[in-house]
């Protein structure tokens, strides 16, 4: 059995996002502004004209620094809304045949969940976090070092093992 202890933090929310969304962010950050790119350079080729080039070199700066206010107020508008969920006191446990979590929010209210492990869709890891996928989008991530009991090391071994043989 693994048992993992935790307190689950704006940090932690951010972290399981960016994982989640990390394919798409790498489309919206390289490939849609090389498209745009392509187009205002071949747009310079066929005319020889000096705005279409004036525009691909504004262009450029221009849509990383949107991109890059957009994920800042991603973030930020993220852990705002997620004011339920901040400051909870997260326990989950890994046995053999489940997997239980118990949440708690200012030693006032506790609730269970059980899941069995062919609910799980998958388990991956970063060098932070374990991210135990209960769906395409909806997650627990849980941070490394935070297991109570066992031997954090086979955790991901054993999750792996216990994932593999489930049909999706």
């Amino acid at each position: 059995m693994f048992e993992f202890v935790y307190d689950f933090d704006a940090e932690m929310m951010i972290a399981a996002k960016n994982f989640m969304l990390k394919k798409y962010l790498i489309a919206l950050k390289i490939i849609l502004p090389v498209i745009v790119s392509l187009s205002f350079l071949n747009e310079y080729l066929k005319t020889r004209e000096i705005k279409s080039l004036i525009t691909l070199i504004i262009f450029l700066p221009f849509c990383y620094f949107i991109l890059f206010i957009a994920s800042k107020l991603s973030n930020k508008s993220s852990v705002k809304n997620s004011g339920n969920t901040i400051g909870m006191k997260i326990n989950i446990q890994f046995t053999d045949s489940n997997i239980v979590v118990k949440t708690r929010k200012d030693n006032s209210f506790e609730t269970s969940q059980e899941y069995e492990w062919k609910d799980i869709y998958k388990i991956v890891q970063n060098d932070l976090y374990y991210f135990v996928y209960l769906s395409k989008t909806r997650l627990y991530s849980i941070p490394k070092g935070s297991c109570i009991s066992g031997n954090e090391v086979g955790f991901f071994q054993f999750a792996e093992n216990k994932t593999k043989n489930v049909e999706r």
